[in-house]
């Protein structure tokens, strides 16, 4: 083929792709009406007390917005999505926008000689070496907006709206949220044991069984219905609802194994082992030993720090783990390394989602079948032997073939559902509501009418 014919033909299957995209049915995104219901009792504003402020001021008593106008800047900001209006959105607490200290820096100002924090925590005030937090900026708030030139657009697929604060379905997630924080320390082996009265686990889903008769508001009935629980138990409690979530154990078994050494002859390595090979090198599959009961944001003044965007990350440091290695000297124990086991626990979970990249336990299965060697589909080519085929499967159907192509889906799909969090949903995250519930319980209730 001569090189403008090729040229020709790239054009007609780019066009062809292109047409079979614009084919696709444009999914209708609906959420749950209640963004700007709630309104102040007294000014009338929108309250926002049930969408997604973080990174916004505060009020220091109540835990709402201090201004309610910058939701609809940072609302503005994310559906016009470039970089100008991004930079003008508001973020951080309000003395610190008031006194126009640049993000980039330490979040104090100074009035004369007197240094004051625009942090009410302690360890928001004494983080990055005592001269406090730094401020967190929204990751890819306008991803959704992007467009892409193979594969599904980014506001191609939905979600159902989020339960309402006003109904059952909410007090329920509410309710799993703190079960699961009472178990989060509980071996996955008890969730396996139904019927034992002293279990834990079996205690909880009792409760949680008793809140699942809750009613769903009128007009979304449909949506909620795809999502509606079944009796739980043990081996099925804080499982998704989509296809084969609840199949199986806790854990996966490409969370608990390897896939042997660098080649077929290399027996040092057995696949209990739990080490991935990449290439020459190996990974672990243990993750670190976060220390039990070791909690954090449990103050009303770390809450608001954090909603007002103090960047507390990566503080768990190294006191936040355990210490199971030693190497004695002269009788003397130094400190080696830090502990680490296989997921044994949800609190082990979480810490495997605290720090993985975006589609690592999906790359390390894929690694795990290849370096086993399991079969492909077989109505992909170059599957027979060698000596039928001439040719095996390498930049196409084969191993870095598939590698390129998991880590493509992976980015649509933060795309997609950062356009539903972002763009159409704004709903507020669990610990949100849970302050909610704090201010609601501890306030006098002259400053709780907002609630």
């Amino acid at each position: 083929m001569d090189t403008m014919s090729r040229k020709k033909l790239s054009r007609q299957i780019r066009y062809a792709a292109a047409d079979l995209a614009a084919d696709r049915v444009a999914e209708r995104h609906v959420n749950n009406a209640e963004e700007y219901e709630y309104r102040h009792p007294d000014s009338g504003d929108s309250s926002h007390i049930a969408s997604f402020t973080k990174g916004l001021s505060h009020d220091e008593k109540t835990g709402l917005l201090s201004n309610p106008q910058d939701f609809q800047l940072f609302v503005d900001g994310i559906n016009q999505g470039d970089a100008e209006t991004l930079k003008s959105m508001p973020l951080g607490p309000a003395e610190f926008i008031q006194k126009g200290c640049p993000s980039q820096s330490k979040i104090h100002c100074t009035s004369g000689s007197d240094r004051k924090s625009a942090w009410c925590s302690e360890v928001a005030k004494l983080a990055e070496d005592k001269c406090g937090a730094k401020v967190r900026a929204w990751e890819s708030q306008a991803s959704g907006n992007l467009f892409d030139l193979e594969g599904p657009d980014a506001q191609c697929y939905t979600m159902p709206p989020a339960p309402r604060l006003d109904s059952g379905e909410l007090v329920f997630e509410m309710a799993e949220v703190y079960e699961q924080a009472l178990l989060r320390d509980v071996h996955f082996r008890e969730f396996s044991t139904v019927g034992t009265t002293d279990n834990e686990v079996n205690t909880a889903v009792d409760r949680l069984n008793g809140l699942l008769g809750f009613s769903t508001p009128e007009g979304i009935e449909d949506f909620i219905s795809r999502r509606m629980l079944k009796t739980l138990k043990n081996n099925t409690v804080f499982r998704g609802q989509t296809k084969g979530d609840s199949v199986g154990p806790y854990i996966s078994q490409f969370l608990l194994i390897g896939n042997g050494g660098v080649n077929k002859n290399d027996q040092a390595r057995k696949i209990s082992d739990g080490r991935i090979s990449y290439g020459a090198q190996r990974i672990n599959q243990k993750v670190r030993i976060a220390i039990k009961e070791l909690d954090y944001m449990t103050t009303f003044k770390s809450w608001l720090d954090v909603q007002n965007g103090a960047d507390l990350r990566y503080l768990d440091g190294i006191d936040g783990y355990e210490d199971n290695e030693y190497f004695k000297n002269s009788g003397t124990n130094r400190r080696i390394g830090r502990g680490h086991r296989f997921i044994t626990t949800p609190r082990d979970l979480a810490t495997y989602v605290h720090y993985d990249q975006l589609y690592q336990a999906y790359l390390n299965a894929c690694l795990i079948l290849l370096g086993l060697g399991a079969p492909l589909d077989p109505g992909l080519p170059f599957e027979a032997s060698d000596i039928y085929d001439r040719q095996q499967g390498f930049a196409s159907f084969g191993g870095p073939h598939l590698l390129a192509l998991l880590t493509e889906v992976s980015s649509r799909a933060l795309k997609a559902v950062r356009y539903q969090k972002f763009n159409v949903h704004r709903r507020a995250r669990p610990e949100v509501i849970a302050g909610r519930i704090d201010r609601f319980a501890n306030l006098p209730s002259q400053d709780n009418r907002a609630l």
